[in-house]
């Protein structure tokens, strides 16, 4: 399966959807979700060793070890490359899109909605590490130890946030995280 490269246009024009009313929630975790599966393949793609005993690309390729969402994500905790907050973040928006994408129904009513009780389950496991710094004071001072409040309000938003919380993760990573050399390209070299 080739994963698709997302780029920072990509994620403008998600997070325009995202309020795109015309979308049903169930397209929204399912875009959402597919477009953090590509930043994530992308992190790794560029910090894996690829030499001529293991190509990185043949990694990603089913039944291989990293051909899915949930070993891409493991590996790069396993590793270090994402801290607990990243993973916990992402976990929680996997969980979603699975949710979304593997069930007709989400068991509060007939249609998948960010605010059925899974979603907003899924947001609370997350939600003790969300760093609520930058907020408008009146939203933080209402929200601090309700998430339910905020779902209640806008739980697109609440999506989006979560969704940005963890690309810029990602993406910060990926800035401080360079591609492991070898042991025996160095001996190769000396």
């Amino acid at each position: 399966m080739k994963k698709s490269s997302p780029d920072y246009k990509t994620l403008n024009y998600f997070n325009e959807q995202i309020f795109d009313l015309s979308k049903s929630d169930r397209e929204v975790a399912i875009l959402g979700g597919a477009i953090l599966e590509g930043f994530l393949y992308e992190f790794l793609k560029d910090v894996l060793v690829d030499s001529n005993f293991q190509k990185v690309k043949g990694l990603f390729d089913y039944p291989k070890p990293l051909s899915s969402f949930g070993n891409m994500l493991s590996l790069a905790f396993a590793f270090g490359h994402l801290s607990e907050e990243d993973f916990r973040g992402i976990n929680s928006l996997k969980k979603i899109r699975n949710r979304a994408a593997h069930t007709m129904q989400t068991g509060d009513n007939d249609e998948f909605s960010f605010t059925d009780k899974y979603f907003r389950n899924c947001l609370n496991d997350f939600y003790p590490e969300l760093d609520m710094t930058g907020f408008p004071d009146e939203i933080r001072d209402e929200v601090v130890g309700d998430v339910d409040k905020l779902i209640d309000n806008n739980a697109r938003a609440v999506y989006r946030i979560l969704f940005n919380y963890c690309v810029v993760g990602i993406l910060g990573r990926k800035r401080r995280t360079s591609r492991i050399t070898p042991p025996l390209a160095k001996i190769v070299r000396e």
